[in-house]
């Protein structure tokens, strides 16, 4: 293991709850906005994923910074030392990856593996809550602003999406007529709603970790707002993936605009304040 990473937030306890405040509270504000900046261009992009956005590497770190993700390593004080693990490449080659989760059940449930099948592993290695932001400007050749790509060769990740979100993805793809096949490789699945009104249709320019989290938020802007009371409100999914390809495109001011919101509820969990 080696240290590759310093916490913006040393008192930062990498177990410790964050509570998120939703912008889709206030729907119609956003879908304001979204016009304003031209959400349809958005929503194409959006539906299409052609190149057609493009934020700084630092723009983006900024805005995943608020969305917490779990590894397994060592914590000390201010810094983390990442758990890394040879994997062979198609090529028969050997890389070293670290493990990023979406959720910290599901890392704390492979750290108990990794300990049963390599008991001699330090018993000061746990399960660390850092941000997404954080770990995207690591593995950038160049870093961020906020924070330096560490000397040398980048480090690599593998993403671990939550499985109950995945799960809730895989089923609302095969809901919409879409093959999903059983050998999908796992990705980290994001929701985004599209709002049609009449002949009318509006992508909300804000993307969610958690499905539930959005139905929630429709439901409560839909009671809030009159005005969209009869709206269709169509919701759709990409990948993690794809959306940070799509935003390192070509220049365009829109991708200023996007937003994420990491998972406050779970995919079974109900629509009461989290």
């Amino acid at each position: 293991m080696r240290t590759l990473f310093n916490f913006n937030q040393p008192s930062l306890n990498p177990l410790s709850p964050n509570r998120f405040t939703s912008p889709l509270h206030h729907l119609s504000n956003a879908l304001r906005q979204s016009s304003a900046v031209g959400a349809l261009a958005l929503g194409t992009w959006l539906a299409t994923l052609t190149p057609s956005l493009a934020l700084t590497p630092s723009q983006l770190g900024e805005k995943l910074g608020t969305v917490p993700v779990f590894t397994i390593g060592i914590v000390e004080e201010n810094s983390v030392t990442f758990l890394e693990e040879p994997i062979k490449t198609q090529s028969g080659g050997e890389v070293s990856i670290s493990r990023i989760y979406m959720n910290p059940q599901d890392a704390q449930a492979d750290l108990e593996q990794i300990r049963t099948d390599n008991p001699t592993l330090p018993s000061n290695v746990s399960v660390a809550r850092i941000s997404l932001g954080e770990i995207y400007c690591l593995s950038q050749e160049e870093g961020c602003d906020q924070q330096p790509a560490p000397t040398g060769e980048p480090p690599s990740f593998i993403y671990f999406p939550d499985r109950d979100q995945l799960g809730a993805a895989l089923d609302l793809l095969k809901s919409q007529g879409t093959e999903v096949e059983e050998n999908t490789p796992l990705f980290v699945p994001l929701f985004f709603a599209q709002v049609v009104t009449g002949a009318n249709s509006t992508t909300v320019p804000i993307i969610y970790f958690s499905l539930k989290d959005l139905e929630c938020d429709i439901a409560t802007a839909k009671s809030d707002n009159a005005n969209l009371q009869q709206a269709d409100f169509q919701v759709q999914v990409t990948t993690l993936g794809q959306v940070l390809q799509q935003l390192r495109s070509p220049e365009n001011a829109n991708a200023t605009e996007l937003s994420f919101v990491p998972i406050q509820r779970s995919a079974n969990g109900t629509c009461t304040a989290p």
